[in-house]
């Protein structure tokens, strides 16, 4: 009895460690931009809120949050501690959790490329708002959208294109624990 509950935490687990490891994995393919780098983040994030479901999605962001805060150097740059909460990025991070709950919501099993579009641009609309108020905090407004908007956007619609062209091949298959 013992082993089979042991074999469910791991296979429980599995799934949740799988998309902590992209979003680090990820986070560290990157175009160091001032004062954001732009990562591949968000096209992992966007992949777990259209694969996984809401409490599985919200527990891969909210571990990969919190890993990253006590010190596991998983951010971008192999950067982690408190010392990130500084960081101008740590708005877009915390923007990851309202969009991938947003996605998984939404979007997942979903397999209409123009809906999963529109809620991935949605997403990345999310994060731009947490991350660019945060900026603003530090910049004012201007200089926040011209060094924390407008160079990202490009890359983003690009990420959610192709995001979006995945699951529409994928027919939208959820990740589901065991």
């Amino acid at each position: 009895m013992l082993k089979v509950l042991e074999a469910y935490k791991i296979n429980s687990l599995l799934p949740i460690v799988m998309g902590v490891s992209l979003l680090a994995i990820s986070a560290q393919m990157e175009i160091p931009l001032y004062p954001v780098p732009l990562t591949l983040q968000t096209m992992a994030l966007l992949f777990i809120g259209c694969h996984y479901c809401l409490k599985d999605a919200f527990l891969i962001v909210a571990s990969y949050l919190i890993l990253a805060i006590m010190g596991a150097p998983i951010t971008a740059g192999f950067v982690g501690g408190f010392g990130i909460m500084l960081k101008y990025s740590f708005g877009y991070l915390l923007g990851f959790l309202p969009s991938v709950m947003f996605l998984s919501y939404f979007g997942c099993n979903q397999t209409n490329f123009a809906k999963i579009f529109m809620l991935g641009i949605f997403s990345h609309v999310i994060i731009y708002f947490c991350g660019v108020t945060y900026l603003v905090i530090l910049f004012g407004l201007e200089k926040a959208l011209v060094v924390g908007l407008l160079p990202f956007i490009i890359g983003d619609v690009a990420k959610t294109f192709l995001i979006s062209v995945f699951m529409k091949l994928s027919c939208g298959k959820q990740i589901e624990r065991s």
